[in-house]
């Protein structure tokens, strides 16, 4: 328990001291504090070997009492020194720090500002297209979710769609293809009703909604529905990975 506790406070101690070190004036102060504590330390040091000083040494301003003065405030002179060390290489160490901390904060701020412009334009973009196509309504599509799938790991600069929405693309392309060999196997029944569940449930996967309508209001929704997708696919997609508008026969 107490080892934890320790291990805690090290950790907030540590997070306090980085934070306070990310402004270059911290350092500053850092810097002078170190000069200033020495000065201080000679000074009291000085004070205290005062009445030494008058009755063991007497007043004097000929280059052998000047010469003499490293022995005399031979400890206040180190001290100084010490102090001067430490003040640069609190310098020398903390300075490269703070501007690689300075940095790293321009470079994060300058990503995020780069990605909250990539998801506006995104944005834009779908609400246009989806504006163009009268079947569909503007809360078909989870633009947001869609994007996230499009671009996990974007930094602002993405401009090619995922792997995983181009499967899923495929995966809707699928059940075209399944409905359309039913439709042509005289065998087989075409049920439209399946066929619409299991269009809904995989528009669902790349977040577009899709209505249980009649027949000829649903289809027509798909067909601008897929053309969107297929779009989506050509302007988003690398170089082979374009799909174009399905042939449905059952359509």
């Amino acid at each position: 328990m107490a080892v934890e506790y320790i291990r805690q406070r090290l950790k907030s101690l540590v997070a306090a001291v980085d934070k306070w070190l990310e402004k270059p004036i911290g350092i500053l102060y850092l810097v002078l504090g170190i000069l200033g504590v020495a000065v201080l330390l000679a000074l009291a040091i000085t004070i205290v070997n005062y009445r030494v000083y008058l009755e063991s040494y007497s007043l004097c301003i000929d280059l052998a009492c000047v010469a003499a003065i490293s022995e005399v405030f031979g400890v206040q002179l180190s001290l100084l020194e010490v102090g001067g060390k430490l003040a640069a290489f609190a310098a020398l160490v903390l300075g490269p720090y703070a501007a690689l901390k300075g940095y790293l904060s321009t470079a994060n701020a300058q990503a995020f500002g780069n990605h909250i412009a990539h998801l506006n334009f995104f944005e834009s973009f779908v609400r246009a297209e989806i504006g163009k196509r009268e079947r569909m309504s503007g809360g078909a599509v989870d633009i947001y979710s869609l994007y996230r799938l499009m671009f996990p790991d974007d930094d602002g600069r993405a401009t090619r769609a995922s792997h995983e929405f181009h499967q899923r693309v495929e995966n809707v392309l699928e059940v075209v293809k399944a409905s359309n060999s039913r439709f042509k196997d005289k065998k087989l029944r075409f049920d439209f009703g399946a066929h619409r569940d299991a269009m809904s449930r995989v528009l669902r996967t790349i977040y577009i909604s899709q209505h249980t309508t009649a027949r000829i209001d649903f289809l027509e929704a798909e067909d601008q529905l897929l053309d969107f997708i297929c779009m989506l696919s050509r302007v988003f997609g690398e170089k082979g990975t374009e799909v174009a508008m399905p042939k449905r026969a059952y359509r």
